[in-house]
Parts: structure tokens; sequence; C-alpha cells
């Protein structure tokens, strides 16, 4: 009669994109491990690692050592009752979590606004999920937008660049005049920037667009999507966004 084949018996740990990532390779399974939160976490595939989806094996203390991580790791795998019951206990907490967040989110998209109560995070949040991008969309719709591993290569770049590298690059681009920040008037100035084919939206809103159809030293001439056309001096654009041309 043959050996029995121990889940933990490791073959590989290979690093994978991702800062503290690993790919873990045993000779009946496969597990990616990470360092996430504070805590090592083991999953399926890195994307249930990195969302914190997986199972925390312990906390990413100084003192955790990466082979016997893996080792806990491939022998949680090993018995799907306790994973199944980790696994339900995270997806309650993910659930409450994301109630928290999305009272946040309505509390900005409403117009509410910060209460002055809430973290530096989620201030932020409340900020955000009322603010535009320059062609209309909602500035969260970036978070649906890339990967987890497209999300973590981007942190990875601006920490690379550091703050003050990317930043100061946007502040420039606004000074020079190649952009403008998301929520901030469309200046008299902007306005005769605009030329004929421009497209346009009202006061942030992705549904009430129109086009640039005619322009003079006063102001300019907009063609609505709706039907309607309007001629609005260029000092009194405040409440129009430049968007991306029409599909």
């Amino acid at each position: 009669m043959g050996s029995k084949i121990h889940a933990t018996q490791i073959v590989k740990i290979e690093p994978l994109s991702w800062p503290e990532l690993f790919l873990v390779t045993g000779e009946v399974t496969q597990i990616v491990v990470g360092r996430v939160n504070g805590w090592w976490t083991c999953g399926v595939g890195a994307d249930e690692v990195v969302r914190s989806n997986g199972i925390s094996i312990r906390p990413a203390d100084g003192q955790s050592d990466l082979l016997a991580v893996c080792r806990d790791a491939m022998d949680l795998a090993g018995q799907p009752n306790v994973a199944q019951e980790v696994q339900a206990h995270q997806a309650e907490i993910r659930h409450s979590g994301a109630i928290f967040w999305a009272r946040l989110i309505e509390q900005g998209a409403t117009g509410e606004g910060p209460r002055g109560t809430e973290s530096t995070g989620e201030h932020l949040m409340v900020l955000t999920a009322d603010a535009t991008l320059a062609n209309g969309e909602p500035v969260l719709e970036m978070l649906d937008r890339f990967s987890i591993e497209e999300m973590q290569s981007i942190r990875a770049a601006m920490k690379t660049m550091g703050r003050e590298g990317w930043y100061s690059l946007a502040s420039e681009g606004l000074r020079c005049g190649k952009g403008r920040a998301v929520g901030t008037p469309m200046t008299g100035e902007e306005s005769r920037k605009l030329v004929v084919g421009d497209r346009i939206c009202w006061n942030g809103d992705a549904t009430n667009q129109g086009t640039v159809k005619g322009k003079s030293w006063s102001g300019v001439t907009i063609d609505w999507d709706d039907g309607d056309a309007t001629s609005v001096n260029h000092n009194d654009m405040a409440q129009v966004d430049r968007v991306g041309a029409k599909a």
C-alpha cells in the first residue's frame, strides 16, 4: 500500500505580482496565500485573497514564517467543514461592511455631505460619492473599471512616484489649463476655449448632455440632446462640464 499524501506537503512557493502574495503548490492542491490588512490569508485565487474573501490564518506579525504560514494554509484547505464555516462568517462580516459603506455612499450621493464625525477614509467616500469625472460619469465608477490586480498596480505606481510626484503633476496640469478639478465651476476663460462640436453636460448630469453648435465673443450656443437649444454667456457656464465625444 502506498504512503498517504498529505495536503501539507508543499512542492513550491511562487511570488505573485501583488506584494506579499504567493501561489503555493502542494501535491494535491494549489492555493494563494497573502498578507492582507494585517493578516495572513489564504484562498483559491488572488482576487479572493486580496478582496479579503479568503480564510484568515494568523496575524501577520514580525514573527510569522512564510513556510509555516503556507503549511497552516494547506492544512486548513484540507478541512472543508472548517473552511466553509470560516468563509460563512467572513461573508457575514463583508455583508455588514457593505451596508456600512452603502450608507456613506448614499449620504454623499444625495448631497447631504460629511457630518464631521467620519474618519478620513469615510469623509473621502462621502465626498467622492457626489463627484463626477470630466465625462460626466460618477467617480466611484472607477472602482468597477479595474481588476484587483490593476488597482494594486496603480497603487504601486503611485507609491513609486510618491504623492509629491503624481499629485504635483496633476496640480501643474490644472495650473497650465490642461485639466480641471472635478466639481469646480467652468470659468469664462475655459468657456472661450470650447469649439463647435464639443460635448458638454449640465451640472455634472451624464443624462443631460448637449453639443456646442455655435460660438461668439460673448458666449456659446448649445443644442441639447432632448431637442432644446440655448445660448449661454461665457461667464455663466459655471454649471457646465465637458464630456467625451458622442457615441
